[in-house]
């Protein structure tokens, strides 16, 4: 799968997570993924490294599901792939860290200063 093909977010989520929790709530949950993704993905980096892939599906399998949650398909999709081994585990873990620090560019540009999804 080319990750240029997958969108970053589902708009339709966020859209649907902000009338729930309202802007606020969102960005506090977004902001909490992206500390938990980071830590999962330093995780997944290292068991990499060490060969474990064994953790490195715990870690994507964690990685992917809270992105959903939240509508990180694009991060989701590469979570998966890790998970399936499809293809270098290596280079999908680079992917991943990719991933990730686009997902936080995007909420942080987003919801960083109040803003709303309707503003993205």
């Amino acid at each position: 799968m080319k990750q240029g093909q997958v969108a970053l977010f589902d708009k339709y989520v966020l859209d649907d997570l902000e009338g729930v929790l309202g802007p606020d709530e969102l960005s506090d949950m977004i902001e909490e993924f992206l500390i938990s993704a980071e830590d999962d993905s330093r995780r997944l980096t290292d068991a990499v490294e060490r060969m474990d892939r064994d953790e490195a599906r715990r870690a994507a399998h964690r990685i992917g599901g809270a992105a959903l949650s939240i509508g990180a398909i694009r991060l989701a999709a590469t979570c998966l792939e890790i998970e399936q081994e499809a293809g270098d585990v290596r280079d999908l873990s680079r992917t991943l860290l990719h991933d990730v620090s686009a997902t936080r560019r995007f909420a942080r540009e987003c919801f960083g200063k109040g803003g709303c999804v309707r503003d993205c």
